[in-house]
């Protein structure tokens, strides 16, 4: 019994140790996957910025057209047809049958609801430099239709300097018209350096259609 005893009680001690090393062995093996697993985590966050890069701010991405932009907006459920007509310091006309001169582009046309699949209506009107002189601003009711006495138009001038620059709006109003082929100056100014001279800023009427139809 003693020599039966004896082997059994080293049996148990050998199984035990291999038990222990095998443990052992697992906890190395679970270390070792574990600090794998963290290196390749490590490595997928440093290379996510190259593998899917940020987009840019959606204001910083879209550039404004020209220098001197011109806007004019009125509202989008009438079919009043109205023009915005520009005159550069070239002294040639701009507006829905003559739209690009050397200096202005109309870059939109619109002519109220009717085939209109924007659902605005707007114009838009800019330049290509900004040379120095004087400009007009005008806007004629070339087209006015069954709805709500006056018609507002709202019309903003914005200026960018540079290519690199920011769009900052000089002048804004609301325009009132009352009766079809009226025609309003929106704003007569001046340029000089590049710069917009705000104590020339007149509103008195200077016609651009009629001298057209004259």
């Amino acid at each position: 019994m003693d020599s039966i005893d004896l082997f059994l009680s080293e049996a148990s001690t050998r199984s035990k140790t291999m038990i222990d090393d095998d443990d052992a062995s697992g906890t190395l093996l679970k270390d070792f996957s574990l600090a794998i697993a963290a290196i390749f985590i490590c490595l997928v966050i440093l290379l996510l910025p190259f593998i899917n890069p940020p987009k840019k701010d959606e204001a910083q991405e879209i550039k404004a057209a020209g220098n001197i932009i011109i806007e004019t907006i009125w509202d989008k459920e009438t079919f009043h047809d109205v023009d915005t007509w520009v005159l550069g310091p070239d002294g040639i006309k701009v507006g829905y049958n003559n739209k690009s001169s050397p200096i202005f582009n109309l870059l939109r046309d619109d002519t109220g609801k009717s085939n209109d699949v924007t659902g605005l209506n707007y114009e838009n009107t800019y330049s290509r430099g900004i040379p120095d002189g004087w400009y007009l601003v005008n806007l004629h009711m070339y087209a006015m239709h069954a709805g709500e006495v006056p018609v507002i138009v709202r019309v903003v001038l914005s200026i960018k300097e540079e290519p690199n620059s920011s769009v900052l709006q000089f002048y804004a109003a609301d325009i009132k018209i009352y009766e079809g082929r009226e025609e309003i100056t929106v704003l007569r100014f001046r340029v000089k350096d590049k710069k917009i001279i705000r104590e020339s800023f007149s509103t008195a009427y200077v016609p651009i259609v009629k001298r057209i139809e004259e």
